[in-house]
């Protein structure tokens, strides 16, 4: 029988193992990938579970997600991104309790558990705070009898604070102002200030304030007309009162009930701070209706000025720096539409970059009321002075426990399998792979470095790693929509036969298909065969050919 000690990071992993007697079959379950490398440099014991997840659990998950979702009860006054923020955390916690309901049965049943350890550790500081622990909470209410917890914390809600509101600090705007709101100044949306600037119209961009910004890059933007703004919390004495969505679930024989509406209830003073910010938002602009707004997607404070825009019936759309495609089956329309429901807005104009995600829209017109296929405008993309490269991009999403996403996206140990798959064939083969970690565990660079000597890990940025290839390997990732309109082809290394990204056209009278598709190790051999020995691949199946440049100002010139 085993004895199993869970933990949701390296630090409480620590503790356990200080305070966890020395027993017989002692093993760690870990939870993602800090814990899991942790384990591999210490030798510590631990369960690994790619033995243990299979792909019938990733559709049986996902469906039940959704099923879940639909039995969350709104009040009619919460907008599409109050509602979407909700279904945001919740299904991540509702996916982190079905994972460790599946994996304790699979072991339990495969090997007997004896007794699990946990900390005892609880904490929350905020929706996707790193410091929010709540393994401990979640294990005692569905396993009781196995749980062993070493230390006892009190279980307590955030204290709920409802006498506020909040203000808008920014320079005074005036009437005749031509205001364009532009809710995200990253992923590339630089390229869209610099097109306003150019304009013989003096647009005035409204942007919220990000304290990361550096002194020189705040003298740029107020040379680009940005001006700044911020919410401020103040006192109030008024009673903001509200309704609190309700959800009732069962997974199999557990009822996860309770969990679930306490999660919702942690996040109340989350959701009347996005409500008191609405409402602010809306009196601000009560005698001035800005020109367009434009969004990164529709979730938190981008939702929140999409809402705005919607009942003020100003122009709007959201540009996303992601990738969503048609689906083949029920499940992958499951998950696709979790994707597409984060960075678009219902009845709103659908911004595709590429052909890919038109593909998505063709198949949901009744959700959008058009279309546009604009051309790249996020995406990295060719210079005139890139080389074919002589080296493999190796790049996918990472989510950890706290973040599960099931079916289309590869799990930590997937990921870590992967790269020992890589590191094996780099040395066979004589192949350089240049491995670039998701910002998620960046800080992990380094510590893998030395496990896969095979493989280079670089943090440099997309644009010059794709430079620096010939071709990208992913699962799903919108680095491939980088790569594709960067002119470089993509292999979808799917070695869990589990999820395509997208369609893969067969030119005709040819072997190489821009996007390739491979399950195993020999069919990837060859998709990397093929497309080094290839002169001349046409991207055209998947993307426009101008740049974004020209992109940008045939997508604005409809509006401004």
């Amino acid at each position: 029988m085993k004895n199993i000690i869970i933990a949701q990071s390296v630090s409480e992993l620590k503790f356990l193992l200080k305070k966890v007697p020395k027993i017989s079959n002692l093993f760690c379950l870990p939870l993602n990938l800090p814990i899991q490398l942790y384990c591999i440099e210490k030798k510590i014991p631990f369960i690994n579970p790619i033995l243990y997840i299979n792909k019938k659990f990733h559709k049986e998950a996902i469906f039940s997600s959704e099923k879940m979702v639909k039995k969350i009860k709104f009040d009619k006054s919460y907008k599409f991104s109050e509602k979407i923020n909700v279904v945001t955390f919740l299904r991540f916690y509702f996916n982190s309790i079905i994972f460790l309901i599946e994996i304790i049965n699979q072991i339990n049943k495969k090997e007997k558990i004896n007794q699990i350890f946990v900390s005892g550790w609880f904490n929350y500081k905020d929706t996707f705070s790193t410091e929010n622990y709540y393994i401990s909470f979640i294990l005692k209410k569905l396993f009781r009898k196995k749980i062993v917890e070493v230390d006892k914390q009190n279980i307590r809600l955030p204290k709920f604070n409802y006498k506020i509101k909040y203000l808008i600090k920014t320079k005074k705007l005036t009437e005749n102002s031509k205001i364009i709101i532009l809710s995200n100044l990253g992923y590339n949306f630089f390229r869209i200030l610099k097109y306003l600037f150019k304009r013989k119209e003096k647009f005035l961009v409204f942007s919220p304030f990000n304290s990361e910004i550096s002194v020189f890059k705040k003298i740029i933007f107020k040379i680009l007309r940005i001006q700044f703004f911020s919410f401020e919390m103040i006192r109030s004495n008024e009673k903001f009162s509200f309704k609190l969505p309700k959800v009732q679930y069962k997974f199999r024989k557990f009822d996860i009930t309770k969990l679930l509406n306490f999660r919702i209830h942690q996040e109340k003073n989350n959701i009347l701070k996005n409500k008191l910010k609405f409402d602010c938002f809306d009196k601000f602009f009560f005698d001035i209706k800005p020109f367009l707004v434009i969004t990164n997607n529709s979730r938190n404070l981008d939702g929140l000025i999409l809402d705005f825009a919607y009942k003020k019936a100003i122009p709007f759309f959201c540009i996303p720096h992601g990738t969503i495609s048609a689906y083949f089956n029920k499940f992958d329309k499951i998950y696709k539409k979790i994707i597409a429901e984060s960075i678009t807005y219902p009845n709103s104009i659908f911004i595709s970059q590429s052909k890919i995600s038109r593909w998505f829209f063709n198949k949901e017109k009744n959700f959008y009321k058009k279309n546009i296929l604009s051309g790249n405008i996020l995406f990295a993309e060719k210079s005139r002075t890139a080389s074919k490269g002589n080296s493999i991009l190796y790049a996918v999403t990472m989510k950890d426990f706290k973040s599960i996403q099931f079916l289309g996206v590869e799990m930590y140990y997937e990921y870590l399998d992967n790269l020992y798959i890589l590191n094996k064939l780099s040395e066979k083969n004589n192949l350089r792979i240049i491995v670039k970690n998701h910002p998620a565990i960046r800080n992990l660079t380094k510590k893998m470095q030395l496990i896969f000597k095979n493989l280079i890990f670089s943090d440099k940025k997309i644009q010059t790693l794709l430079n620096d290839a010939f071709c990208t390997v992913s699962f799903s990732s919108s680095v491939i929509e980088d790569s594709l309109h960067f002119k470089k082809p993509v292999i979808l290394l799917d070695r869990w036969n589990r999820y395509k990204h997208c369609k893969i056209f067969k030119i005709k009278n040819s072997k190489n298909p821009v996007i390739q598709y491979a399950t195993d190790e020999k069919k990837f051999i060859n998709c990397i065969e093929t497309l080094y020995k290839n002169k001349k691949t046409n991207f055209g199946y998947y993307t426009k050919p101008e740049n974004s440049k020209s992109n940008i100002a045939n997508l604005l010139d409809k509006f401004v």
